[in-house]
């Protein structure tokens, strides 16, 4: 479960992504489509085209945090 605060932005992607993609390909994905910093205090979350699955990319600074 995620504690979020006012500082954390959630971005949905809109489009379907390949789920083979591993971290680096999701997170290549979030700079050159949606031009902005996957190590960012976004949380990025995507789904697959049959929509049964979702995958979120977030960069945790601290283990702390979760």
């Amino acid at each position: 479960m995620f504690n979020l605060d006012n500082q954390y932005r959630v971005y949905l992607g809109a489009e379907p992504i390949d789920f083979r993609k591993q971290i680096d390909g999701i997170a290549l994905q979030v700079q050159e489509v949606l031009e902005l910093d996957p190590y960012s205090a976004y949380i990025f979350v995507f789904r697959n085209r049959a929509c049964d699955k979702l995958k979120l990319l977030y960069w945790c600074r601290s283990l702390d945090l979760i």
